[in-house]
């Protein structure tokens, strides 16, 4: 089982600010999640600093990472809706890669995000809290034109379709 060892203070020697990339398609099965985890693999190896945010409900790149969905007690959910904070969500791997993991509990974004006003920017506003711990975040968007696609899409600075 993997431990909660993110830890602020050890991460952080300077202020930064990470390079944010999604990745993204409309269509599933088209290698993002294996794109995402083999570009967080190569910059971990040049020691970068990576994240990885696992924003798709299916939960493929926190498998991808060694981790066990079922074995872990909190997500990326967590830290959007129910206001925990990334220090208790993020995992480091086995790999040197850090993880914020998905959950099914991400299907049921849309109905709660549909009334609020901000509904596109809210992993954006997030992300801000923790970006000058990481030299890059990572973010594996779900397939389709859903608002977690956009959410993914509005935070990052790059894209790689």
């Amino acid at each position: 089982m993997f431990k909660n060892i993110f830890n602020k203070q050890a991460i952080a020697q300077e202020k930064k600010s990470a390079l944010t990339i999604a990745f993204a398609h409309h269509k599933g099965g088209i290698g993002k999640t294996t794109s995402c985890l083999n570009v967080a693999g190569w910059l971990v190896k040049f020691g970068k600093k990576v994240l990885v945010i696992d924003f798709d409900p299916q939960g493929n790149a926190t498998t991808g990472l060694g981790v066990d969905r079922h074995s872990i007690d909190s997500s990326i959910y967590n830290v959007l809706f129910e206001h925990k904070d990334f220090n208790e969500i993020i995992l480091e791997t086995d790999s040197g890669v850090y993880l914020a993991p998905a959950s099914l509990d991400l299907l049921a974004v849309e109905p709660q995000l549909i009334n609020q006003a901000d509904k596109t920017a809210i992993l954006k506003k997030k992300l801000a809290e923790i970006q000058q711990y990481f030299d890059y975040i990572l973010i594996d968007t779900p397939p389709g034109s859903t608002l977690l696609m956009i959410n993914g899409i509005v935070a990052a600075e790059n894209i790689i379709i």
